[in-house]
């Protein structure tokens, strides 16, 4: 198993002159596998890695062995999330924030399940956040550059297996996005899981590994 920060996230380098739009994350993730000399493989993507891995298996769709989206970004839906009708015009603050406040309404519209965390671990991560506030600001300008509905246009290009797995509570990205997805891609199923948010695998981890392990099973 491969678990890849893409450039700019999590601890991979963060270089000014790199694109980290959606398309130019599906190319990086392309120079990654030639490099790693991976010929065809299973490929599982969560929100902004969702649009990056279905983008990618629409344009290499002979390197796919099966392709997992969960909640993933870059699908329009008519019917909005409440994050999208509450803060549509505060979405930039919201993920790139750098108060208390603020990180209190990220938590509360990704996580179904709310969990303690001293104040002090809050405020340094709050702390790690602020000095990488032009950092995550230039991410956040990046992955919204090709629109929201950018993975649309690639479902119909999938030909791989593919599982989607979303949870009914997103209040990031509403269910009904599960439903286009499921609609343009052929072999394609899909997964509600009741009570999880936009990380269904933190909400509900049993139903969510359940979701994975009967579709990979049905792989072999």
């Amino acid at each position: 198993v491969i678990a890849l920060d893409m450039p700019g996230s999590g601890e991979t380098t963060f270089r000014n002159q790199d694109s980290f739009d959606i398309l130019s994350q599906a190319s990086n993730l392309h120079d990654f596998i030639i490099a790693a000399k991976i010929n065809k493989f299973h490929i599982l993507g969560t929100s902004m890695g969702g649009a990056i891995t279905g983008v990618y298996a629409a344009r290499h769709s002979n390197r796919i062995k099966s392709l997992v989206l969960i909640n993933s970004y870059g699908i329009e839906t008519k019917i909005k999330s409440y994050g999208e009708k509450k803060y549509a015009t505060k979405a930039k603050k919201i993920f790139v924030y750098k108060d208390l406040k603020h990180q209190k309404i990220f938590s509360n519209i990704v996580f179904n399940k709310q969990i303690w965390i001293p104040n002090s671990i809050k405020h340094y991560f709050l702390n790690r956040r602020i000095l990488k506030y032009n950092h995550y600001e230039k991410l956040f300008n990046h992955i919204t550059k090709h629109g929201n509905n950018v993975l649309f246009p690639y479902l119909k290009h999938i030909t791989a297996n593919t599982l989607i797995i979303w949870g009914t509570e997103d209040r990031l990205f509403h269910y009904s996005a599960a439903y286009i997805i499921k609609n343009n891609i052929k072999h394609s199923k899909m997964v509600l899981i009741k009570n999880a948010c936009h990380v269904p695998f933190f909400d509900k981890p049993k139903e969510t590994i359940f979701a994975l392990k009967q579709f990979y099973n049905n792989k072999k």
